[in-house]
């Protein structure tokens, strides 16, 4: 910090020591060179007179024209260092002359600097005096310490709201794995009672021909088969653990349930029908779709036995379980009218062909929505994981407008303290 005994000290040059004293050196050494130079051009000129009268040689005269010579040199190059040494001593005057005008100045700055920090100690000095300022400021730190505790305690209750909702959502996850149990369970029993029901009606159509009787009992067990392969096989398929999905997803709070196609379960089942074959192939031979009330496509002769026990045959049959009863009234209702003249199987091969392209077609279709519904299925999912409760967001809203008020109060703060300190210390700037 400045004192007087700082203010009171003489000004220093800042000159540098080091350059004085090599323009001296030099200045010295051009002295004495001169001098040196001097004497001998004096005593050459006396040793020219001495000799004048003398008769000499041509090697003397050479040697003293080269030694005039070297004297003039030796003068011109002395009058040069003479020259440069003047040239350093202006140079010298007017660095001396800089040095003490940016002295003069410093000492000028100095000077009002130390001004301008007493009059900023009086002003320290009033402030601290001064009460009201001190008061208010209190206050807003008062105001600033309850919104900050109203803050802490919005945030815990946050926090308990979202472990209230992880308690929430694992609770309903339970409760949906307890609906799919309850759902199977429903369901067997929906196929017991069905059962029932079919032995019912049977019983109430009993017949004594022992053959009709072993045929409804054949009849009835191929449906349960069928019906209890059919879920085991639908069980495992992609349309069944989207259906499942969206069953689970039911009454959830951000996910709206979007109908399901029925057009779905058709197609997979009929994607399924060739898996069924190696489990019950031998059965449906014995089995003929004479209860759809179409007439059974007849082979030619000579290829009956062995197309009727075939793989294929055995699927083609198989698949038409599959066809909607309507289509095939009127398959065969179109071939009794206007394809009486072609063979039977030559028009089953144009039919299947005809169903073949169509099911291509609608398989690519289902694979587009499939593809489609997979894709939102996920997007779904990802909102419904990533997305906030309403009390959550209303906190969240809350938390933000209290930190917008405690910045406004700071900055309040900040700006009164600064008015007020404007205004103390403009009169004793001016």
């Amino acid at each position: 910090m400045l004192n007087a005994s700082t203010l009171a000290r003489p000004p220093t040059c800042s000159v540098d020591a080091a350059e004085h004293l090599k323009v001296l050196t030099e200045l010295t050494d051009c002295k004495e060179r001169y001098y040196r130079l001097g004497a001998d051009l004096r005593r050459l000129r006396t040793q020219v007179g001495d000799k004048g009268s003398m008769p000499t040689a041509s090697t003397t005269n050479d040697e003293t024209n080269h030694e005039i010579e070297l004297l003039h040199q030796t003068q011109r190059a002395l009058n040069a260092s003479i020259a440069q040494n003047e040239a350093l001593h202006a140079e010298f005057a007017q660095f001396r002359r800089d040095a003490d005008a940016r002295d003069r100045q410093a000492r000028a700055r100095i000077e009002a600097l130390v001004a301008e920090l007493e009059t900023a100690k009086a002003y320290v000095d009033e402030v601290k005096q001064s009460s009201p300022c001190s008061n208010a400021v209190a206050a807003l730190r008062r105001h600033l310490r309850d919104k900050t505790d109203e803050l802490d305690a919005v945030v815990a209750d946050n926090e308990s709201l979202r472990q209230d909702i992880v308690v929430e959502r694992a609770r309903r996850h339970e409760a949906s794995r307890e609906r799919d149990g309850l759902r199977v369970m429903v369901q067997e029993l929906q196929a017991d009672l069905a059962d029932a029901v079919c032995r019912r009606r049977s019983n109430n159509h009993d017949d004594d021909d022992d053959d009709d009787e072993a045929a409804s009992a054949g009849v009835l067990s191929q449906l349960r088969t069928d019906n209890s392969r059919l879920c085991a096989l639908l069980a495992d398929t992609t349309e069944f653990a989207r259906f499942k999905m969206h069953v689970s997803l039911e009454g959830a709070s951000y996910v709206q349930r979007p109908g399901t196609p029925p057009e779905d379960n058709l197609m997979a089942w009929g994607r399924l029908v060739s898996g069924l074959q190696p489990r019950y192939a031998g059965k449906v031979a014995d089995h003929s779709p004479d209860h759809f009330d179409m007439e059974p496509s007849s082979p030619p002769p000579q290829k009956a036995a062995s197309a009727s026990n075939s793989p294929d045959a055995l699927a083609k049959t198989e698949e038409l379980r599959w066809v909607p009863s309507k289509v095939l009234h009127l398959v065969r209702a179109f071939q009794r009218r206007h394809c009486s003249n072609v063979a039977p199987h030559h028009f089953d091969a144009w039919v299947l062909k005809l169903h073949a392209v169509w099911h291509e077609r609608c398989l690519a279709k289902v694979r587009h929505v499939v593809d489609a519904h997979r894709k939102h299925a996920a997007e779904m999912r990802r909102q419904v994981q990533h997305s906030m409760p309403y009390d959550a967001v209303v906190h969240t809203r809350e938390i933000e407008r209290l930190r917008h008020d405690v910045l406004e109060l700071t900055q309040k703060l900040l700006r009164g303290g600064r008015k007020g300190q404007r205004r103390r210390s403009s009169p004793h700037l001016r």
